[in-house]
């Protein structure tokens, strides 16, 4: 399904209220991930239980207790927009061939991407990095990203995406989206089950 398990690399928005599952489907996909995986974490976050199985590294250790040609998965954590941009600036000259993940995306990519995030989506196939960015809902994000992403992945959101209808891509299946994704919610089989819609 996703670049580091043998696809092409790709974009990807993963959108959902606080409880809506995101987090545990996320922490899943780590898990069966065969690639080298970060999950950039503001430090007010940096324990969530959703990802208690990786460890906290930073930049300069990343690889540390790594055997070679082990894969490494971690989290790194940040305070500050400066730590961020940083830690951006990093993956541009040193990541490859894995996934990041940036959590609370909305912390740090809210009305326009920065451009380090710019580039590392457009560039995202000759660094070889799928890049997951997670928010509480749609009217959060950058209008951008849905030039650059490949797919949203949807879970319970309470967005009401009229005001920015003109401009969104792929509107009519985003509300459709929205509203299977609540739908899923009200019933214990799929609470949790997010609505995949492409965005290519």
């Amino acid at each position: 399904m996703f670049a580091s398990e043998g696809q092409n690399t790709n974009g990807y928005l993963v959108v959902g209220a606080t409880g809506s599952g995101k987090s545990t489907w996320l922490a899943n996909r780590i898990k069966k991930m065969n690639c080298n995986v970060i999950v950039y974490k503001h430090f007010a976050n940096i324990d969530d239980k959703a990802f208690d199985f990786l460890t906290t590294k930073t930049m300069s250790n990343i690889r540390q207790g790594a055997a070679p040609n082990e894969a490494v998965k971690c989290k790194i954590g940040g305070m500050e927009r400066e730590d961020y941009i940083k830690f951006l600036q990093w993956v541009k000259t040193t990541y490859r061939n894995g996934a990041l993940f940036v959590d609370d995306a909305t912390i740090f990519e809210r009305d326009r991407l920065t451009k380090e995030m710019n580039f590392l989506l457009t560039m995202k196939r000759h660094l070889g990095i799928d890049i997951f960015l997670v928010y509480h809902g749609l009217t959060l994000l950058p209008i951008e990203q849905f030039l650059l992403c490949k797919q949203i992945i949807l879970f319970n959101t309470t967005d009401n995406l009229s005001y920015k209808a003109s401009r969104t891509p792929k509107y009519p299946e985003l509300v459709q989206g929205i509203a299977q994704a609540r739908a899923n919610f009200k019933t214990a089989a799929n609470k949790y089950k997010p609505v995949i819609v492409s965005l290519q």
